[in-house]
């Protein structure tokens, strides 16, 4: 069953977001103010993603609860390392990414709290754990 994220508005990121070097097309985002920084990295299946454990997932979406605000960050390719965002609402939140297959289909999903601050972490924080996707029917 195709899902879909609330967004109001979306545009091309520029200096905001620094991602490790990876195909696909670069993250997109709500529009978001704040002093916030957010280093985040992932798992699929309890390892680290490479193309292989990303197999069936055509990108992640991220989305970050934190306060009133709702920030969507896609799309996202699954094989990179971690991610940096800044200028996101900072305080305690809840982050959840979501992998979707070829056809905007949701295949897994991870949630973590965390607390952004402004300052930039020394490692990603947090890990979010996806299971092994699973083809949607």
């Amino acid at each position: 069953m195709p899902r879909a994220l609330p967004l109001l508005m979306t545009l091309a990121l520029g200096a905001a977001c620094t991602i490790d070097p990876g195909p696909g097309p670069p993250p997109q985002q709500q529009v978001a103010q704040g002093p916030g920084i957010l280093l985040v990295d992932w798992t699929i299946g309890g390892a680290a993603p490479t193309a292989a454990a990303c197999s069936g997932v055509d990108h992640l979406d991220l989305e970050l609860v934190a306060g009133l605000e709702d920030v969507v960050i896609h799309p996202i390719p699954c094989a990179l390392t971690r991610l940096r965002y800044d200028h996101l609402p900072d305080g305690p939140g809840t982050l959840t990414i979501h992998a979707i297959d070829a056809s905007d289909c949701e295949v897994a999903s991870g949630s973590a709290d965390l607390v952004i601050g402004d300052t930039l972490p020394a490692a990603p924080s947090p890990t979010v754990a996806l299971p092994i996707p699973r083809p949607c029917h």
